[in-house]
Parts: structure tokens; C-alpha cells; sequence
């Protein structure tokens, strides 16, 4: 079953030097039927213009993963970490009992950034950063595993049975995905225009999918994120 959500359909905050697209409620956009799916609790699509950023905030009990899709985002936290991740790159906070930390742009181009929260499981023991910058050339006509739960197949794991995919398609290229029985996924298009299942799927669509194979073909560059877990 596939059921696909359109671009309109999402929440949308502008406020001077970030603009960001909400796929679940968040902060003050607030939808009942858009809480979340299964163990993911937030998908946020972020445009961070350059030199700005977001200042020293706190979370708890939460897993959360940042994917950059351009650009580049420089992080700093109260466990004594300091960073700048880039394009394909991805970092990853467990934040247990709670964590303190900014993310900013730096740079001279806006940067985007896809940040998703997961529930975390009961074994989280101390808040904990890393970050993994992969070669872009992994996700090119593939799958990239760029998260998974704790040993998995990923060198990034948080607190969570979950598995996080992306793939740059090019153009007139195919791939597909399975999503076994038992499980389900939500699906991102980030960039670009390509054909899931015989409906055209553009970039800040998404699809909530359960017990199906996914088939998509490219109609031109085109970049996507599953993020598959149990079915809830």
C-alpha cells in the first residue's frame, strides 16, 4: 500500500535566514492526522541561509540524524563537540537525558538539511554525538544505508530498529525497493522528478508506504530518502 502526500499537504515556518518544510507537526504548525510515523516523530527540510543558523537549544530523549542535501552545517554541543559536515555527510545525537547544542551555516551558500527525530529504544545509556562523511559516489544509481539501528549495517547506529536510505538517480536510471511484510517506510523526494510506482513523484513529495515494492525511474537527477522501520 502506498499512500502519497503532496508537496502542499506539508507544514511550511519562514522566518529570517531559514525556511523550512514540515512533514510532521512541529513547533507551531500543528496537524492531529501529522504526528509522526511509526517511530519517526520529525522530518524537517531545512534552507539555512548562509550565516545563519539555529542557537544553543536542548534535547531529550530523542535520536536525531541530519542528512545535508547542499551546502554545509557546522555543529557545536555541551559534550564537548565541534564540527562542519558537507553535502552527502550525515550526524547523528542521542540525547538521553539531554543534550545542548547549535547548528549553523557558516559558508556563503545556503545550505539544506533534512533532520529526522526518532523515539529512541530502552538502551540508550549517555548522550552521544558522531558524524560519517560518506563519498558522494555510494548513493549514485544505489542504495546508501546512512543510518541503521545499533548493529546494523551502518557506520552511523542510534538507539532505534530503523534503516535510512538515500540514492542519487540519474537521469533514465531505474532502482528498487522492497518493503518486506512487517515493515513500512516513508519515502522523500528531495531532487528532482521521478516515476514511483506509475505516479509522478517531485521533489517535496513524500509517500507512506507498508508490504510493497517501490519501483522508480527517473525522468531527471533526481535524489531520495527511505527511512524504513516495524510496522507501527
Amino acid at each position: 500500500m502506498i499512500q502519497f502526500i503532496q508537496a502542499n499537504e506539508d507544514g511550511f515556518t519562514d522566518i529570517p535566514g531559514r525556511k523550512t518544510i514540515h512533514f510532521f507537526s512541529f513547533e507551531q504548525y500543528f496537524d492531529p492526522d501529522k504526528t509522526g510515523y511509526g517511530v519517526l516523530r520529525v522530518l524537517n527540510d531545512s534552507v539555512i541561509d548562509a550565516g545563519f543558523g539555529l542557537p544553543n537549544h536542548m534535547h531529550r530523549n530523542m535520536e536525531i540524524i541530519t542528512y545535508v542535501i547542499e551546502g554545509a552545517l557546522s555543529h557545536k554541543d555541551s559534550i564537548q563537540n565541534a564540527s562542519t559536515i558537507y553535502r552527502g555527510d550525515v550526524q547523528f545525537i542521542s540525547a538521553d537525558s539531554g543534550v545542548v547544542h547549535s547548528e549553523y551555516n557558516y559558508g556563503d551558500e545556503p545550505a539544506r538539511v533534512l533532520e529526522l527525530w526518532v523515539y529512541p529504544n530502552d538502551s540508550v545509556e549517555a548522550p552521544s554525538y558522531g558524524e560519517y562523511c560518506y563519498d558522494w559516489q555510494e548513493r549514485v544509481n544505489q542504495w546508501l544505508l546512512f543510518a541503521s539501528g545499533i548493529g546494523g549495517k551502518s557506520p552511523v547506529q542510534v538507539h532505534q530498529d530503523i534503516n535510512c536510505y538515500a540514492t542519487f538517480l540519474e537521469a533514465g536510471r531505474d532502482i528498487d525497493f522492497n518493503v518486506q511484510a512487517g515493515r513500512q517506510a516513508y519515502v522523500v523526494a528531495l531532487e528532482g522528478v521521478v516515476v514511483l510506482n506509475d505516479v509522478l513523484f517531485v521533489a517535496h513529495m513524500s509517500a507512506q508506504v507498508s508490504n510493497e515494492t517501490l519501483s522508480f525511474h527517473a525522468l531527471e537527477s533526481s535524489h531520495i530518502v527511505i527511512v524504513e522501520m516495524n510496522e507501527a
